[in-house]
């Protein structure tokens, strides 16, 4: 497993929003591979929202003009799910030689200028790690008390069907149940939500207490 240390400084969105804050992500990572899986963990205290460019994962698409015009044509499709400090996203790697692109991220209004400035210095920091021992069939998100598992389909009902599958598959190998069971139970014990509107994105989220291994979560 090999580790990188990003610290991301934060800046104001416009001089006309001063409680505003974004902050992006332009690696290039030439060490990844398909296969690999990478963990992003959030460590600094700033809460913000992500937008779904982060469900592109690694694709190794370079930042092209016409992947910029769509990033502004749907405004950065945000999630309305807030990620805080301590959240990993786990990330499929799915080319080689991938570029990985977040952001911009914006720090919601109610987060303040004060806020962030009492955390010196005024920056994200982050922890990336390039996993090889375990697949991934999408994008995970992992919170101290649930898993998140996150599917993108233009067919809502295919994406809810998705997700449910990997929660299920997820629960039968971490606790050993036959299919229909674990599935019963994830319908039983799990959560779902539909998050955008331009390519129906599903969250399908798990009580982390019932998986008791953080990285046989997702050894799927």
């Amino acid at each position: 497993m090999e580790e990188i240390q990003l610290q991301i400084p934060v800046c104001p969105v416009t001089h006309r929003e001063p409680n505003r804050f974004s902050w992006q992500i332009s690696k290039y990572l030439p060490q990844a591979r398909t296969g690999h899986v990478l963990a992003v963990e959030i460590q600094q205290l700033l809460h913000f929202k992500i937008p779904s460019s982060l469900l592109l994962g690694l694709t190794g698409l370079k930042l092209s003009s016409h992947l910029l015009a769509d990033f502004n044509r749907h405004g950065g499709w945000f999630w309305p799910i807030t990620i805080k400090a301590g959240w990993t996203a786990y990330l499929p790697v799915s080319e080689c030689q991938p570029l990985l692109y977040l952001g911009p991220i914006a720090v919601p209004s109610m987060v303040s200028a004060s806020y962030c400035r009492e955390a010196p210095p005024c920056q994200v920091d982050i922890k990336m790690s390039l996993l090889d021992d375990f697949p991934l069939q999408g994008p995970v998100l992992e919170a101290p008390n649930a898993l998140i598992f996150l599917v993108s389909h233009s067919s809502s009902k295919t994406a809810w069907n998705t997700a449910l599958q990997r929660a299920t598959l997820c629960l039968q190998k971490n606790l050993g149940l036959v299919f229909s069971r674990a599935q019963a139970l994830a319908r039983e014990v799990g959560s779902w939500q539909i998050c955008n509107n331009q390519q129906t994105l599903v969250a399908f989220s798990l009580p982390r207490r019932l998986i008791a291994h953080p990285y046989k979560i997702i050894a799927l």
